[in-house]
């Protein structure tokens, strides 16, 4: 597999004073945004929570949460959650695809993660081999700095995805408090099982849930 590295991007406007119909659209400039990091394997989500203002969350496509200093000019990063044992990356969109911050993470320090996860599928045609997970998981403090006990997993949800791409991921908490979780078509190219229009799938959907209170018993 082909390992790219990419940098983040700041995209910033520079538009003239007066703005009409007949001038051009407002150029659009690239900075790096963390100079002294150097280079990201596949980011996908860049999150920060007021409990720790310093710091910026970088959530990698292979299975990984960096934490890394807010002020691009310094160099050092720490990994906050591993993921990479557990989450499937046998298709280019596949992965840990998402993170929210509980809207209590000050108090209870749970944090939320779309990721893939490879099935163990029964025999013959047709069989689901792969499926979309949306867990909660519990932040620890320890010597080296704050991680993700990963032992402490909650599986909120599971979906079967009948193929490797249109997985969706974005996850986050609305005003209301609930969880909005982003789930693709689930794929292949022009949705062959047509899952965007079918209301009885809760792909190619946004999916609005309540996850206060949830615990084993009651995911």
């Amino acid at each position: 597999m082909k390992r790219r590295f990419l940098s983040i991007l700041l995209v910033t406007f520079v538009a003239p004073q007066v703005c009409s119909q007949t001038e051009e659209i407002p150029r659009l400039e690239l900075t790096e945004a963390f100079p002294a990091q150097g280079k990201f394997k596949l980011p996908l989500r860049v999150g920060h929570h007021s409990t720790d203002p310093d710091v910026y969350y970088v959530v990698e496509q292979d299975g990984v949460i960096l934490r890394i200093p807010r002020d691009g000019g310094v160099k050092g990063r720490e990994i906050f959650l591993d993921w990479r044992k557990r989450c499937l990356r046998k298709n280019w969109e596949e992965g840990l695809l998402g993170l929210a911050f509980d809207p209590d993470y000050a108090d209870n320090e749970f944090i939320y993660i779309y990721y893939s996860e490879k099935v163990v599928a029964e025999k013959g045609a047709g069989a689901i081999r792969r499926r979309s997970v949306i867990a909660r998981l519990k932040k620890i403090d320890g010597f080296a700095g704050p991680t993700v006990d990963i032992e402490s997993e909650l599986v909120i949800l599971t979906v079967p995805q009948p193929f490797g791409n249109h997985n969706g991921g974005a996850i986050l908490f609305g005003p209301d408090g609930m969880l909005y979780i982003a789930l693709g078509d689930g794929g292949k190219a022009n949705d062959p099982h047509g899952n965007g229009q079918n209301r009885e799938t809760l792909l190619g959907s946004i999916l609005r849930i309540d996850v206060r209170g949830a615990s084993v018993a009651r995911p």
